[in-house]
């Protein structure tokens, strides 16, 4: 990359790995706390409205974020029209949503849920109505104002909910958790990119569209079949197994989404705009991507081992002893998770190169070998439905990988000779906590969870830092360098 390229690159990885680090702290302590203050079946609740409200998703987003990134000449009519068809449709899609709980509630067996879900409708067009200027400050890589919007919004709706569960508002602190985050990223979105929605300019104006949703169509497809494949287990756990098994799965899930949420997420928010602007440079591409996939996987994969391993005491500390069985299902997950970690940065591949179309055809296939495997995993209850979802990942990332490196002329050995180093630190560290594990013993006392975990972390810190010194000396530098490119970037 270019040096100004490369350092904005740095910066933007900077200040998102720094929002993100608060925005996860904020979450652990959050869910912690409404976990020790709230009941399994509530979080099953909110996961049934939320898998409905997740439906929505790709129909009120349109794929236009997504082409306003991408597009090289962006015009003001396009933002415009793109505000407009986000929010419109999702207030549609919301109202309708909103009459049709009753149907939700009679699929999921659980009346309650109607209230629910019919304020959360309240959220759609809230959440659209951030997307166009999320989108506009992403593009121009300003990622230091999205970190502090983002980190303030989620701060604020985190302490409005700690506040009413303590106060006995039971699971509606989850909904205004979510009501309040949305409603705040809105406002401040909107001033942070001193966006004009009612601009004259390019309003109403159906090219401006056509042009957005010639690469954003396909994206549409694409992002239902997503949903699917990633939301049929909570679809099928809650409408068979019940709101209770839902929130163990849910919150098991969560856990396992975290590191990938703060590590990619940080990661792929910088890179897809990086890699459009470079879209017609293979080589670029190339190297840049073998990079991406290297810190990512170096990253994610020693979180993912340490909670393969310690998933119990973790379990048990950070969320209380009735969340016990979520602890088995954090722990398979967490080995899906490692091949999610660098499978989902194949989107950014696709997305430079302007192959949303590729990206549609390709998740027809992943959607119906999930629904698949997940149906036939549910008649062993929950932790069926956890093996099936990780062996069905195991299986689908390196076909994933061999159809998208195909775009960049990337071949598959260089690909994987990249993802060693991390393969072989995770088989050090998983060795190093196994041996831990049997010296150390098994009790269910929250303390000696909490020492266990405590050791866990210690030992991998160590492993992490001998590694980085001794096996990885080239890592290292590269690791000092673009830290260093990353303060200039964040400071300019």
């Amino acid at each position: 990359m270019p040096d100004d390229l490369r350092r904005t690159a740095a910066g933007g990885v900077a200040w998102t790995a720094s929002s993100q680090a608060a925005r996860q702290a904020i979450q652990i302590v959050v869910t912690s706390i409404l976990a020790w203050n709230l009941a399994p079946a509530d979080f099953g609740l909110i996961g049934m409205a939320a898998v409905a409200l997740a439906l929505t998703a790709p129909l009120n987003e349109m794929g236009l974020s997504a082409a306003l990134i991408q597009r090289k000449d962006l015009r003001p009519g396009h933002a415009v029209v793109a505000f407009w068809c986000q929010v419109g449709v999702a207030s549609i899609l919301g109202g309708a949503l909103a009459l049709a709980a009753p149907l939700v509630a009679t699929f999921f067996h659980r009346e309650d849920v109607i209230p629910l879900l019919r304020v959360l409708c309240l959220g759609l067009p809230l959440g659209a109505a951030a997307a166009t200027p999320q989108a506009l400050l992403q593009r121009q890589m300003r990622f230091g104002r999205m970190a502090g919007i983002e980190t303030l919004a989620q701060g604020i709706a985190g302490a409005l909910s700690i506040v009413m569960a303590f106060s006995g508002y039971g699971v509606w602190s989850l909904v205004a958790q979510s009501l309040t985050g949305s409603f705040l990223s809105a406002v401040l979105f909107l001033g942070a990119a001193r966006f004009n929605p009612l601009a004259v300019s390019g309003f109403s104006r159906t090219r401006d569209l056509g042009d957005l949703l010639a690469f954003g169509a396909p994206l549409i497809g694409y992002q239902v079949l997503n949903f699917v494949s990633r939301n049929i287990d909570d679809i099928l756990i809650g409408r068979f197994l019940g709101a209770e098994s839902l929130g163990y799965y849910t919150m098991a899930y969560r856990v396992m989404m975290y590191p990938l949420e703060k590590v990619t997420g940080v990661i792929g928010r910088v890179t897809f705009p990086a890699f459009s602007s470079i879209q017609e440079d293979p080589a670029r591409l190339r190297r840049g991507y073998l990079k991406v996939a290297e810190c990512i996987a170096l990253t994610t994969f020693p979180l993912m081992t340490v909670m393969i391993i310690a998933a119990p005491a973790f379990t048990r500390v950070i969320f209380g002893p009735a969340w016990d069985p979520a602890a088995p299902l954090i722990a398979v997950l967490s080995l899906a998770g490692m091949a999610a970690s660098v499978g989902s940065t194949t989107g950014n591949i696709f997305l430079a190169r302007g192959r949303s179309d590729l990206m549609l055809r390709w998740e027809m296939v992943a959607s119906v070998c999930y629904t698949i495997a997940i149906v036939a995993g549910l008649s062993r209850g929950l932790m069926g439905v956890a093996v099936a979802y990780t062996v069905t990942s195991l299986i689908l990332w390196p076909i994933s990988h061999a159809v998208a490196n195909r775009l960049i002329d990337l071949r598959l050995a260089d690909f994987y000779r990249t993802l060693v180093p991390p393969a072989v630190l995770a088989a050090v560290i998983a060795a190093a906590l196994l041996a831990l594990q049997a010296i150390w013993g098994s009790s269910a006392a929250t303390t000696a969870s909490a020492s266990f975990l405590a050791a866990v972390l210690s030992v991998t810190a160590i492993i992490v830092a001998a590694a980085a010194a001794l096996g990885r000396p080239a890592a290292v530098a590269e690791a000092w360098s673009l830290a260093r490119e990353a303060l200039r970037g964040a400071r300019g």
